[in-house]
């Protein structure tokens, strides 16, 4: 069978195993091939720690495994490229307590089950999956893995990419303008399908990043002259004297309107008197 994962507490002399099936899931964990595997010390990320896969209190272990714990995990499939390997899954394992009421700890499916690509770079360090656990924070609130599928509707490539799955946290997935018809308009969605209890990655909660939106400038205000605006004002001033149907004080209204917003009448230069 697969090569299992434990951890010993030094305080209690208690050991639990942590690469188990989800409530007896694939026969507990118990068949499969591939090896569970933690990221080994002073290794990848952050600050060189001598446990970077697990929480300063022991409460969240984070391993990686090809074997199929949770529904939805990848079970033992072969990378689709040129090395031999198989494609791996980043697991959580809390111990029981507070958010866990199993005896023998929960498991959550951290990245998303479906990435069976071959790994470049980073990622192919230590196997031949794109998927690789990084590490985690001192709190277990933070851990770092690496996959070319797209978890978040900002990622629209298939390139490497290295996320943060975060408690209190994650990015809601933009909603797609109406009436999508062509490729170039529409942007298929990520792979993660619909949420799952197991799916741990996929609960976070969050406003998280938005793209901003750039919105046109205004148009420029028209800027009226003062023979403009004495026009406005006389034409508005006519028609409210075309209001009275008595029609002395309706011309008298309008003789009035003319005469205060009416074209203002240059002043003819006075001729110089002579001595």
């Amino acid at each position: 069978g697969p090569g299992q994962l434990y951890r010993y507490d030094a305080e209690t002399g208690a050991l639990v195993r942590v690469s188990i099936g989800v409530q007896g899931f694939d026969d507990d964990g118990n068949s499969g091939q591939g090896e569970a595997w933690v990221v080994p010390p002073l290794g990848n990320v952050g600050y060189p720690r001598s446990d970077p896969s697990m929480s300063d209190d022991g409460r969240f272990v984070f391993f990686r495994s090809p074997v199929g714990l949770t529904p939805r995990a990848l079970n033992d499939v072969l990378v689709s490229g040129q090395h031999q390997g198989f494609a791996q899954n980043v697991y959580e394992w809390e111990a029981p307590g507070e958010g866990c009421a199993l005896a023998t700890g929960c498991v959550f499916l951290i990245s998303d089950g479906l990435d069976d690509t071959e790994g470049h770079g980073l990622a192919a360090v230590s196997t031949a999956s794109a998927v690789e656990l990084l590490g985690a924070d001192r709190s277990g609130d933070n851990v770092f893995f690496a996959t070319v599928d797209q978890l978040v509707g900002q990622d629209d490539d298939t390139q490497l990419d290295y996320y943060d799955a975060r408690v209190d946290g994650g990015f809601p997935r933009p909603v797609e303008p109406a009436g999508c018809s062509t490729s170039e308009t529409c942007h298929e969605e990520g792979t993660a399908p619909g949420i799952e209890p197991s799916l741990g990655s996929s609960i976070l909660g969050g406003p998280g990043n938005l793209k901003p939106l750039i919105s046109p400038p205004p148009p420029p205000k028209k800027v009226l002259t003062p023979a403009q605006l004495r026009a406005e004002k006389l034409t508005k001033a006519l028609k409210a004297c075309h209001k009275d149907k008595r029609h002395e004080k309706r011309a008298r209204c309008e003789k009035a309107a003319r005469r205060k917003y009416g074209p203002v009448k240059k002043a003819k230069p006075k001729k110089k008197r002579g001595k």
